[in-house]
């Protein structure tokens, strides 16, 4: 019962045994939109598809499984779904190759898992500043803008990714992010590759940027340090914004 070959703009291509003896009526209303009888959906997880409950006896199939809960096993057709299934303080771990921007609210981690990431994984709370997110193991490769970004949130750390040719850059930590821990990092080309306005303390270790047009740009909105252990950053630079004065600490072992 093999479902299909491919999956383009949301359409699954299904195979003629599939729509002559499983595919539900209703499917014909929407091109988009492939339901199937519930007793087939082992079937359709063993291919690789994520499918989801569409009424009594029924699964419609989201598409092919990108992204699971690793706590759960639950698997979903994209990293948004995923993550908004997660609970707080579990690890969603990507199982294929995506493109596709998320938004991450809660404490969660970002397992890449080595798979290539395009588009931008963005860490934005704004009314709950306590959250904490880890992003590991995620090839970031071609992205438009900034490959991670947070906003008033307490932490977030990116261990063990590589970014490739981002366009804006590699981590743009923005208001309010009081710790950024970056480790075992590899940026090559884009504008930024770390980019920090408001926060406490940065520690970036084994961190290194080729082809960036500037390494680190540290904004003078309120006072930091800046730990670099074992980096090869190639451009620093403080921007000296009229009206404020925080100054910047930057310690460096090794570097």
């Amino acid at each position: 019962y093999a479902v299909g070959t491919a999956m383009t703009n949301n359409e699954i291509i299904v195979d003629s045994e599939i729509n002559g003896n499983i595919l539900h009526p209703e499917a014909n209303v929407d091109a988009n939109l492939i339901v199937v009888r519930d007793d087939y959906s082992n079937t359709l997880i063993q291919q690789g598809y994520a499918v989801s409950e569409y009424q009594e006896g029924l699964v419609k199939i989201e598409g092919v499984v990108v992204a699971q809960i690793k706590e759960t096993g639950a698997k979903y057709g994209s990293l948004a779904a995923a993550v908004a299934a997660a609970q707080a303080g579990e690890t969603v771990e990507l199982l294929a190759d995506v493109t596709e921007n998320v938004t991450i609210s809660k404490n969660l981690t970002i397992d890449g898992a080595g798979k290539n990431y395009t588009g931008n994984i963005s860490v934005d709370n704004s009314v709950n500043s306590n959250v904490e997110a880890t992003v590991k193991n995620v090839n970031f490769i071609g992205g438009t803008g900034y490959a991670v970004t947070t906003n008033r949130i307490k932490s977030i750390t990116v261990e063990n990714c590589t970014a490739t040719n981002y366009g804006y850059g590699f981590l743009y930590a923005n208001k309010s992010t009081p710790t950024v821990v970056v480790k075992n990092v590899t940026v090559d080309g884009g504008n930024y590759g770390f980019h920090w306005v408001y926060g406490t303390t940065a520690t970036l270790e084994n961190v290194t940027m080729t082809n960036v047009t500037n390494g680190l740009l540290i904004q003078n909105y309120a006072s930091k340090t800046i730990n670099l252990k074992n980096c090869v950053i190639t451009t620093i630079n403080i921007w000296e914004r009229s009206g404020y004065s925080g100054v910047q600490t930057f310690n460096f072992e090794g570097a």
